[in-house]
């Protein structure tokens, strides 16, 4: 079931009122069993959808008045439409469903929240192609960029994204290594959709780490002029204000990330623990000097 197709269905119900099964499956590429299907799944959800056989028959959405004045009350009206505005930066096809509902409905809601999924000046269209992988069952093919810089390709089942810790992740069964994996997006150069479906119920553990890596517990101290800059980038748990530096606590991989962030703070940050990190933070600031000597 694609709740892409769903949304299509419902908005051309609410435009044209009715049509036919063999209308909707031609616009919508699909059979006409999967749209009966999905007319299934739409009344089974209490959306008013009837079908009626023989001449002048269809697929029909109960007039406005049932919807609009009796089957949802006024919030629930307004929980719809703000549900569907929440994921508008998800869906394509769902910001102009919104609109039509809005009128439906006769509600002005607010647009209370905004997703942008692009960093600044990019465009990047993965997240909508994992997104039809995961509601059409399709493997996908990735182009990924590991923490170690090796690129390698994977095919994976994809189960889920799931945004943590200030990013987008992809979960699924990588059939590369026969077990469940956990992909940044950032990292995935390419994704690709392939022709192999599954038919798999995807039950993918909960995140505990990324590319295989194992967490280490790492403690930093920063000066106090960068309180501002520890405030956003950690959270309120992992932060300690002590006499002369802000302790900062927090269980990461330790790879070029950590070092990388370490040394982007100069001198102001001292590492408390773990002993190796520091140690590899000297050495990353001995190549420095001598790159920079030559």
């Amino acid at each position: 079931m694609s709740a892409e197709r769903l949304f299509k269905i419902l908005n051309r119900l609410i435009d044209k009122n009715t049509c036919t099964a063999q209308e909707l499956a031609e616009e919508l590429e699909v059979s006409i069993r999967t749209i009966y299907r999905d007319i299934d799944t739409l009344t089974l959800s209490g959306i008013p959808v009837i079908t009626t056989q023989g001449k002048g028959g269809g697929i029909t959405l109960l007039d406005n008045h049932i919807i609009n004045k009796t089957f949802l009350t006024s919030v629930e009206q307004e929980q719809i439409i703000m549900a569907l505005q929440s994921i508008q930066n998800t869906s394509a096809s769902s910001s102009e469903l919104v609109l039509k509902l809005k009128n439906l409905f006769r509600k002005d809601t607010t647009n209370w929240i905004e997703v942008d999924l692009d960093d600044w000046g990019m465009t990047n269209n993965v997240f909508e192609i994992l997104r039809e992988a995961i509601l059409e069952k399709y493997v996908v093919e990735l182009s990924y960029w590991g923490l170690s810089g090796k690129n390698t390709i994977r095919k994976v089942k994809p189960a889920r994204l799931v945004f943590k810790g200030k990013a987008w992740y992809l979960q699924g069964y990588c059939l590369n290594r026969k077990d469940y994996r956990t992909f940044k997006l950032v990292r995935i150069e390419k994704a690709q959709i392939t022709e192999e479906r599954f038919t798999d119920i995807l039950n993918p553990p909960k995140i505990i780490s990324e590319d295989d890596s194992n967490y280490e517990k790492v403690i930093l101290h920063f000066d106090y002029q960068y309180k501002m800059r520890i405030l956003e980038e950690f959270m309120e748990s992992q932060i300690q204000f002590l006499d002369n530096w802000i302790e900062v606590v927090m269980e990461v991989p330790i790879d070029t990330w950590i070092k990388g962030y370490v040394l982007s703070f100069g001198s102001h940050v001292q590492v408390i623990e773990p002993t190796h990190l520091r140690q590899e933070v000297e050495e990353e600031i001995k190549k420095m000097i001598e790159n920079i000597s030559h």
